[in-house]
């Protein structure tokens, strides 16, 4: 009679993995060209393939939504089955979040209008431009803070950024101006990551270690 408990209590565990194991996940992300981005209504880019191979591969469907930068982190912490990508790893982030795998190392420069001659060798230069555009809540924005920088103007969305430094000092001519010039230092450098909360079950967590679409980051789950 024991062994039959025991054999129906271990059918009951494995069942309940199972449907764990099934449960839905929110893949989210933000608009960061040309990791992800959204071309004709569908969400593609570098990173986003990355992660549509992994879940071909896993044999699974999972929804992807795009936010701003400061919601993706809200979801994070706020929905027990959220997962995000292209997501920077910072000594803050570190230990609130469980870390898959690796898709990219990444290094964030400042970059101005290439018509702009205005010649950049430091960080002090850059406290002497009229402005800085940034993210919202972006990992930019903490590290001009932690800085002491003041000339920063926060976005939401990707574009308005790119559209107030187009439209910044010089206005557009009949070529269509170009943001693509670095001054040739860099503010932040960064790991982007697949990272999941920290309640994820860990039978997730091994999954997508075990696709070969990523570089897995082994570790605690």
């Amino acid at each position: 009679m024991k062994a039959f408990l025991f054999i129906v209590s271990l059918l009951c565990l494995l069942a309940s993995n199972s449907i764990r194991a099934a449960e839905p996940l929110l893949f989210v992300t933000e608009e960061w060209a040309p990791y992800n981005f959204t071309r004709d209504g569908e969400l593609t880019g570098f990173s986003t393939e990355i992660i549509q191979a992994m879940m071909a591969e896993l044999g699974e469907s999972h929804e992807i939504r795009v936010y701003p930068g400061a919601r993706t982190t809200k979801v994070l912490d706020a929905q027990p089955n959220a997962v995000g990508f292209s997501y920077f790893r910072t000594p803050k982030r570190d230990n609130k979040y469980k870390w898959v795998g690796a898709l990219v190392d990444e290094v964030i420069y400042l970059y101005k209008r290439k018509e702009d001659d205005r010649s950049f060798s430091s960080l002090e230069d850059a406290r002497l431009v009229e402005g800085i555009v940034v993210s919202n809540k972006g990992i930019i924005q903490a590290k001009l803070e932690a800085l002491g920088f003041d000339n920063y103007t926060k976005f939401t969305n990707n574009k308005d950024q790119i559209k107030h430094v187009l439209q910044m000092r010089y206005q557009p001519h009949k070529e269509k101006p170009s943001y693509s010039r670095r001054p040739g230092f860099f503010p932040v450098a960064a790991k982007m990551i697949i990272s999941i909360s920290t309640v994820l079950p860990s039978a997730a967590i091994g999954r997508m270690r075990s696709s070969t679409s990523i570089i897995p980051l082994f570790g605690p789950v």
